[in-house]
């Protein structure tokens, strides 16, 4: 579960703000790296990129991965997207 802490009970102190997008490696990143992709985010194909969610393309609550090019993440509830504003 993503906005909260995850512990062997469950997911506790849930996080109230809005996330922009979310990634997954299957290697630890080094700290040049983390600030790398917040500038230039990662594209598919990377090495050891497993998912990626920027929220921009959704099909009703599923979100895309950019890694995989499929929709395999569900959102809790409708109506959680909102759009960019200028």
């Amino acid at each position: 579960m993503l906005g909260a802490r995850n512990g062997e009970q469950g997911a506790d102190s849930f996080i109230n703000g809005q996330v922009d997008d979310v990634q997954v490696w299957g290697r630890a990143l080094s700290g040049s790296e983390v600030q790398g992709y917040m500038l230039t985010p990662p594209v598919a194909g990377e090495a050891d990129l497993l998912a990626y969610y920027d929220f921009s393309r959704a099909k009703g609550r599923w979100v895309e991965n950019v890694a995989t090019g499929e929709f395999d993440a569900l959102l809790s509830a409708n109506n959680l997207l909102k759009t960019k504003m200028n």
